[in-house]
């Protein structure tokens, strides 16, 4: 929103004036992710300064609250403009709200003077298309996922298994890592572990009478991941 005093004839003669001055602004900076050029905010104050001065114009810029700037271009003669908009950081630290400022900061110069400070950023999107999104790797073919390998192990120790419990049966069908694990053996691992430790133990103890358990290591072992 912008705000100005009753009068503007004199304040737009001068900015017509100081359009007439103004010379290109070199762009000295470049955006990692568009590859696009643009001006950076020392930059646009360097090449305006004279032109605004010679106008009798000043520019000045000040937070207001949390995340709002205000601006004002204000004549010597008492007439101006003034614009105040809220942007939000990324990152809510001191270093989040400086950068969100300069940008803030930036823009607005280029907004109240009719400066060009960038190349064309609708231009560089729609060149560019959407930005490629990388997709999880898959695991080798025949192979459970990562993601997989992890929910068996989590399965096991919420049912009370130990690591040296999981080692054991890895090595029934010949692996030594849950990565390695193959689709068609997944399940088989699965329906082992999703029996409670302690009701594997009570139903062996009614199979083969055998009351010795001090084989079965405990869920108190200690897992390392």
């Amino acid at each position: 929103m912008i705000q100005t005093t009753p009068e503007i004839k004199i304040i737009s003669k001068a900015l017509i004036q100081f359009h007439s001055k103004m010379g290109k602004i070199g762009k000295d900076s470049k955006n990692p992710f568009f590859k696009n050029k643009y001006a950076s905010l020392s930059k646009i104050l360097e090449a305006i300064k004279d032109p605004l001065s010679e106008c009798g114009l000043v520019i000045t810029q000040h937070p207001v609250d949390k995340n709002k700037l205000s601006t004002m271009l204000l004549h010597e003669s008492g007439e101006y403009f003034e614009s105040t908009y809220e942007m939000t950081p990324s990152k809510d630290d001191p270093q989040g709200q400086g950068s969100t400022i300069t940008y803030q900061r930036r823009y607005a110069l280029g907004a109240i003077l009719g400066l060009n400070i960038d190349d064309d950023d609708d231009g560089n999107m729609a060149s560019k298309g959407k930005p490629e999104v990388k997709m999880p790797q898959e695991a080798p073919s025949g192979k459970i996922t990562a993601q997989q390998a992890v929910s068996l192990i989590q399965l096991a120790k919420m049912n009370g298994y130990a690591k040296a419990d999981l080692d054991k049966q890895l090595t029934v069908l010949g692996y030594s890592n849950t990565s390695d694990i193959l689709k068609q053996d997944y399940q088989t691992y699965l329906d082992s572990f999703s029996i409670k430790k302690t009701d594997k133990i009570e139903k062996q103890k009614e199979i083969t009478g055998d009351t010795d358990f001090s084989q079965y290591p405990t869920d108190k072992e200690k897992w390392t991941e």
